[in-house]
């Protein structure tokens, strides 16, 4: 009996072999070709990673105000006019005070007393 040796050429392997031969001709030439200066591409990843550091760690500014608050007082009767302006003083530092307490950002509080 005669054997025969066939051979089987698979069609992949042609393809494969082709790619190879390509995709290293491609890095060969990315590697001649400098495509940007390594010395500029280091500046400008120390230059975003110490942005990036000094946003995350540097607090917000502060965005202070003025607060003004209005304050109505009716007078007394048999009040003299020295004991309203004492009592006025009184409700618009009480008033002020409040004002400084209940918001952080407050630097000055006009208080208006009518």
């Amino acid at each position: 009996m005669l054997k025969s040796k066939s051979r089987e050429v698979n069609p992949l392997s042609a393809i494969s072999v082709s790619l190879k031969k390509a995709s290293a001709e491609l890095f060969e030439s990315i590697a001649q070709k400098q495509i940007a200066p390594i010395g500029l591409i280091a500046v400008l990843g120390f230059a975003g990673v110490s942005w990036l550091t000094t946003s995350l760690v540097a607090p917000q500014i502060a965005q202070a105000y003025t607060a003004r608050i209005n304050v109505a007082l009716n007078r007394e009767t048999d009040e003299s006019f020295r004991s309203f302006l004492r009592r006025a003083e009184a409700v618009a530092r009480a008033a002020a005070q409040r004002s400084f307490d209940r918001d952080i950002l407050v630097t000055d509080v006009a208080v208006t007393v009518k």
